[in-house]
């Protein structure tokens, strides 16, 4: 800020650029083939605000959230009764251990199509992704969109998969 008396008074406002800190809401003009028919995903992330705001997409598009903050909680739940979730969600979780819950979730439900939210790809190397059982990334923080048409294609290829093991499991 500059000012002087009689000459007025100068404001210099810097504002980041870069990507938005906060998820995007559902957009109401959302392509219907992207909407998910109350499938269940099961969301993981640390952050309590974070988390609330995640099941707030996921509902706006259709989708049934079951968020956990706990780690150890998911996979529990997963284990428990892996049959009732339809895809999971991971957030981003510092140092890494994103990819390790992963694969956690994929050992306990081998089939669960999971999604991995990371703020970069700069560090994820395909074979660890095919591991951990990632079908899908998005970017972190989620934008709406992006999560939908990530749901969709994941749920497409889960149930099409499924139909295949079934067939075969027949024949």
């Amino acid at each position: 800020m500059q000012s002087r008396p009689d000459a007025g008074t100068r404001f210099d406002i810097w504002l980041p650029s870069g990507e938005p800190v906060e998820p995007q809401p559902a957009q109401h003009g959302s392509d219907p083939a992207f909407l998910g028919a109350g499938e269940t995903v099961l969301v993981i992330d640390t952050d309590r605000r974070r988390l609330l705001r995640y099941e707030e997409i996921l509902a706006a598009l259709g989708y049934e959230p079951v968020g956990f903050t706990g780690l150890a909680e998911a996979i529990a739940a997963c284990r428990a009764a892996h049959a009732r979730f339809d895809a999971a969600l991971v957030c981003h979780l510092p140092g890494g251990s994103s990819l390790d819950l992963a694969a956690a979730l994929h050992d306990a439900a081998p089939a669960l199509p999971i999604i991995l939210a990371a703020p970069s790809t700069r560090d994820l190397a395909m074979p660890s992704l095919k591991t951990s059982g990632i079908t899908e990334l998005v970017h972190h923080p989620l934008a709406s969109a992006e999560l939908a048409s990530a749901l969709a294609r994941s749920l497409v290829s889960s149930a099409t998969s499924g139909r295949l093991r079934r067939a075969a499991g027949a024949s």
